[in-house]
């Protein structure tokens, strides 16, 4: 038996308030088009944020960086994440890997240091 709280447990309006945003990322456009499961399921992470309540207008989709390679920050799609992220102004934000964060978020992992649910 798991004690760990539900994640649609956590999510309050305090967090709702805040933008959530789905950042998706392959890296090279051959993946792009061999893999467009993996491309719709990054999508569907739109659909999580809505099932833990957010309004689709305060849902951000991040997606320029289809295609290209992580290996540089200099990317626009994670240029953009970061300024959100340096903002302080999000809640949720679920990525296939959000380098230098936690682990892939298909439940929804925060990117934000300062989200309210990591808060000491």
């Amino acid at each position: 038996m798991s004690l760990a709280i539900p994640l649609s447990d956590k999510v309050t309006g305090r967090h709702r308030d805040r933008t959530a945003v789905v950042y998706l990322r392959q890296s090279t456009p051959q993946q792009v088009g061999r893999h467009p499961e993996s491309t719709r399921l990054q999508y569907g992470l739109v659909d999580r944020a809505l099932q833990l309540g957010w309004a689709r207008e305060r849902i951000m989709v991040i997606d320029e960086d289809l295609g290209r390679s992580g290996g540089s920050a200099d990317r626009p799609g994670f240029q953009r994440l970061v300024a959100e992220v340096s903002l302080d102004g999000l809640a949720w934000c679920s990525a296939s890997r959000c380098p230098g964060w936690p682990a892939p978020a298909v439940t929804g992992t925060s990117c934000s240091k300062s989200a309210p649910w990591r808060e000491p």
